[in-house]
């Protein structure tokens, strides 16, 4: 996969996470905030292979997306499985990586915004 298309992909992830809205829990993390540093550790990490990069950032895209109505059925669904398909990928890299450290904290905290597992 070409890099300009990570960077196609960056940039809609970015204009995606831009639309949530800031953290309104006193100095805490929002959606927003945990998007933005999960799309951050995934853009430096260098053990992702390009494919892999992608798949990830889009699935930060539907985060997002779902994110702007979190506690909604559909969108607890779609988050759910984001959430999966981006703990099943951390699975294949070396346990040292900082993105490990990142996703298994971020997931977290993004799961328990979605009230999903």
């Amino acid at each position: 996969m070409a890099e300009n298309n990570i960077d196609t992909i960056n940039q809609e992830v970015t204009n995606a996470v831009n639309e949530l809205p800031e953290s309104n829990q006193g100095g805490l993390p929002g959606i927003k905030e945990l998007l933005m540093q999960l799309q951050t550790v995934i853009q430096a990490d260098n053990s992702l292979h390009p494919e892999d990069k992608a798949s990830a950032l889009k699935q930060v895209q539907v985060l997002a997306e779902t994110g702007k109505n979190a506690q909604l059925g559909e969108n607890q669904k779609q988050a759910q499985t984001a959430i999966e398909a981006l703990r099943s990928m951390s699975a294949d890299l070396p346990k040292t990586t900082t993105l490990i450290t990142s996703f298994n904290q971020v997931l977290r905290q993004i799961a328990e915004i979605f009230g999903v597992g």
